[in-house]
């Protein structure tokens, strides 16, 4: 019977790891096909292309401007998404509600910067060099927004410690959740590859507004466009990608957040949630702005979306 108990728990524990190796199997060509009828679809649509009408009517500013748009809302949904966020997690503010000195100057400075960017469109050089201000500005006021909810988080978290309760244990994995996703590695990460985009951007721009750079696509040209023209566009393009990293590395970690949110919501309306005996209870994750230690949860680690192609994660 013993052996028997024993082949059974290796037969159990072959077939769990045959569950995840058909997982990965199965992710691995996925990604792969993925790319392959992008890049595919993409050739097909384009091969015949000619953009002259396009370049025509759309130039460097109009691309900048469409980034901006994206820009816009992008910062304004998220902004009201993380509101939520908090909202969801935190009990208790000692401060009352009130605003200090510290986060009033942020959110100007923030602002004057912000409001700039829409002024400059058609100066890409001092644009670039506007954005890369904003981007350092945002990570100082990230950190302080953060720095002014620790007395939140402190409070919270002795509100949710005190009892035993489920209602108190899915309050407190909320919190959790919410401290790991607001201050997670991800978020440093994130914005070092951001101020990086945006710093490689300022001295491109520069040179392409002052035809240092032209010069290198006389003779070239790409669906009907000249090369001189193609490298007109750089700034702009520069700056949608910017956008766009930025804006899908965030909608990533805020789709993750809101379904473990949610998740807990159903665990607390359906079952009794308790704490494991012996167990420490977890403590919020409060490091410093260059620390990047991962927090406990790896749903709010290190990796940016590019692992949708690169890892099983």
């Amino acid at each position: 019977m013993v052996r028997g108990a024993r082949r059974r728990g290796r037969d159990s524990h072959f077939e769990q790891r045959g569950v995840k190796d058909l997982a990965d199997f199965a992710a691995h060509w996925i990604k792969l096909v993925a790319i392959i009828l992008a890049g595919a679809v993409g050739y097909l649509e384009f091969r015949n292309a000619q953009l002259q009408g396009f370049a025509k009517i759309v130039d460097n500013t109009s691309l900048i401007k469409a980034g901006l748009v994206i820009f816009f809302i992008g910062w304004g949904w998220g902004a009201l998404d993380d509101t939520r966020i908090q909202k969801r997690a935190y009990r208790n503010d000692p401060e009352l509600g009130r605003i200090g000195p510290k986060e009033w100057a942020g959110m100007a400075v923030f602002l004057i910067l912000f409001v700039t960017l829409f002024l400059i469109p058609d100066q890409p050089g001092r644009f670039q060099a506007t954005l890369l201000g904003l981007i350092i500005v945002n990570m100082w006021t990230w950190r302080v927004i953060f720095d002014r909810t620790r007395s939140v988080i402190a409070s919270t978290y002795a509100d949710c410690t005190k009892g035993g309760g489920s209602r108190s244990i899915a309050s407190l994995a909320k919190l959790l959740l919410a401290v790991e996703y607001m201050n997670g590695s991800w978020q440093r990460r994130r914005f070092l590859t951001l101020i990086g985009l945006a710093a490689v951007q300022v001295p491109i721009a520069f040179l392409v507004a002052a035809g240092h750079l032209a010069p290198y696509g006389v003779g070239y040209s790409l669906y009907g466009v000249p090369g001189d023209v193609l490298i007109g566009y750089v700034p702009g393009a520069l700056f949608i990608l910017y956008v766009i990293t930025s804006e899908v590395w965030m909608k990533v970690y805020r789709i993750r957040i809101f379904a473990d949110l949610r998740t807990i919501d159903w665990l607390e309306a359906h079952f009794t949630l308790g704490k494991q005996r012996d167990c420490p209870l977890p403590e919020p994750h409060l490091v410093g702005t260059f620390d990047f230690t991962p927090p406990s949860n790896p749903n709010y680690g290190s990796q940016s979306p590019l692992r949708l192609f690169t890892s099983n994660g």
